[in-house]
């Protein structure tokens, strides 16, 4: 058991490490651009398409319409056709 806090804990202290290198601003810009689209689209591979993926439910679970760019059912990325 102790050894699962160990790794847990490193895990946790790496997210911090990254999320201390991005700036405030950048944040609330990506933010803001969210909250205004009327759809979101995002795209990874391997273990970036499962974080996407994941980060495309939470995006659901709080309302927006989002998609996963290479999954049959996203309908094509085109500029103003869905607003």
């Amino acid at each position: 058991m102790r050894e699962a806090r160990d790794v847990m804990s490193r895990i946790a202290a790496e997210i911090a490490d990254c999320l201390a290198c991005v700036r405030p601003e950048s944040l609330e810009a990506a933010l803001s651009r969210i909250q205004a689209a009327p759809r979101v689209f995002v795209a990874g591979a391997g273990r970036s398409g499962f974080m996407v993926r994941g980060f495309a439910m939470r995006l659901m679970h709080a309302g927006k319409i989002a998609h996963v760019v290479g999954e049959p059912t996203t309908p094509a990325v085109a500029p103003g056709i869905y607003s």
